[in-house]
């Protein structure tokens, strides 16, 4: 019995392997794995690039905080690596990144965001060299009483939206209502 299921697997397999492999030739799925394969693991300027994003440190162990840049590489969508004007996807993907908060590396240098985890993008728009970028109000209700840590979250995602591409001025709308822009700050 186990001799002639044997026997038939291996007239099965024979007979139906070269079927399968000719199948799979002619429908091009052999090329199409191997596209994947090439895009998912390139390491084009398309796919990855350096980004600054700022988050909050010491100027001096015991000293202020401040706003300190910190390059990293992220992968940015396909529709926001170019370099035109008006590309919002990339954006967005920085002030998440700032909401989120730094990682573990970042964390053990010191490196925090003042910005609350409540804090909501209702999405960013480009206009000419001007970002404008709008968030919950949960970005300023955690230092209403603290003008300064106030101020210091805002001034990271300010800093960050002018690294971004050709950005010149960044306005940061609550619920879609001005309060402030990048030259109420000055340059770090």
């Amino acid at each position: 019995m186990w001799l002639i299921l044997i026997v038939v697997t291996a007239a099965v397999s024979i007979y139906s392997i070269p079927k399968i492999v000719s199948n799979v030739k002619t429908t091009g799925l052999t090329e199409a794995l191997a596209d994947y394969r090439n895009r998912s693991t390139a390491d084009s300027p398309e796919a990855k690039r350096e980004v600054t994003v700022f988050y909050i440190n010491r100027d001096q162990p015991g000293g202020n905080l401040a706003a300190f840049p910190s390059v990293l590489t992220v992968s940015q969508p396909a529709n926001a690596a170019g370099s035109g004007t008006g590309t919002t996807a990339g954006l967005n993907q920085l002030m998440e990144m700032l909401i989120a908060g730094p990682g573990l590396d970042l964390l053990s240098h010191g490196y925090i965001t003042l910005i609350p985890r409540e804090t909501k993008l209702i999405g960013s728009r480009i206009v000419g060299n001007a970002a404008y970028i709008n968030f919950s109000r949960d970005l300023i209700q955690k230092y209403e009483n603290n003008p300064e840590l106030q101020n210091l979250a805002v001034q990271q995602l300010i800093l960050t939206a002018l690294e971004y591409q050709s950005i010149k001025d960044a306005v940061i709308l609550i619920d879609g209502v001005i309060f402030t822009s990048s030259r109420d700050f000055p340059s770090p």
